[in-house]
């Protein structure tokens, strides 16, 4: 559920710099995303059932803004920035925030470039 005093759901994503999409930039402390398991660097692969695994910010931001208090969200986990050894399920019912956190041994999972244009969400 967003956050009832900022009115959103703690975390910034920008575009990737070299690899098309979304990834998440900043998490607030405390924030509803923090508080999900959603960390720096998840690249964002669905949105309320929307795949958008090739999107930008400017495609992506929309559905995470349209989506009212309660968002869901499909991730890939970058390894390097903490190691998975299984797919993840992270659901707060409390926050209404529903992470899925998917491991993948392929290159196109792993993003290790910096990031460009973060927008708070």
């Amino acid at each position: 559920m967003k956050d009832p005093e900022s009115d959103d759901f703690g975390f910034s994503v920008s575009d990737g710099f070299l690899e098309k999409g979304v990834y998440v930039n900043m998490i607030r402390p405390e924030g509803p995303a923090d508080r999900a398991g959603l960390k720096p660097y998840d690249r964002i692969l669905q949105v309320n059932h929307v795949r958008t695994r090739d999107f930008d910010c400017c495609l992506a931001v929309p559905l995470i803004t349209e989506a009212g208090d309660k968002l869901e969200l499909v991730i890939s986990r970058n390894p390097l920035a903490q190691q998975l050894n299984h797919e993840q399920d992270c659901l707060d019912q409390d926050q209404g925030l529903l992470i899925s956190a998917l491991q993948s041994n392929s290159r196109e999972h792993h993003h290790y470039t910096t990031t460009t244009r973060a927008m708070d969400l």
